[in-house]
């Protein structure tokens, strides 16, 4: 978080973030979801929590939601359970529309940063179905693994890390 501070358009101060923590609902203990939360107050970030398990064929929430703050932070925790909530909410399509007009214009104060931490960064790849020895998929009701799109790439947030190499 400390990195991502110094390639923001405006200080942390100034800056509106949505935090997503859907992905961790699935855990009794979320020390990971606490940690993000609590770095994003602590560098100053105006924070917003914003749960999508509830928001089922709600569309124009999230939208109205993500389109009054300046950061999308979406945190860790089980992938499938993430993304089957993201479709259920809209996200998944507010999201990619969001990112498709901002593309358009990367200078102005309607800039929308996305952030993944885990999970969060899975889903917006094309695909999600390489995690699936790490994340139970049966968790979630999918009917494809396709991930949100946001970037051509898979990312692979622990790779290399002896806890998740076990599980390979």
């Amino acid at each position: 978080m400390d990195k991502i501070v110094t390639e923001l358009p405006r200080k942390q101060s100034e800056l509106k973030v949505v935090f997503i923590p859907t992905a961790a609902d699935t855990y009794k203990e979320k020390p990971w979801l606490e940690a993000d939360r609590a770095k994003l107050v602590e560098l100053g970030f105006q924070v917003e929590d914003f749960d999508l398990k509830n928001k089922t064929e709600n569309e124009n929430e999230v939208r109205e939601t993500l389109s009054k703050v300046d950061i999308i932070f979406v945190a860790g925790g089980n992938t499938f359970y993430l993304l089957e909530k993201a479709r259920k909410s809209g996200f998944d399509k507010v999201s990619r529309e969001l990112a498709q007009i901002e593309r358009v214009d990367l200078r102005g104060p309607s800039e929308k940063v996305y952030i993944g931490s885990s999970a969060g960064s899975i889903i917006a790849g094309p695909n999600i179905e390489p995690v699936k020895d790490f994340d139970d998929p049966t968790i979630a009701d999918l009917d494809s693994y396709e991930g949100i799109g946001l970037v051509d790439f898979v990312v692979l947030p622990h790779w290399g890390r002896e806890k998740y190499a076990a599980r390979a």
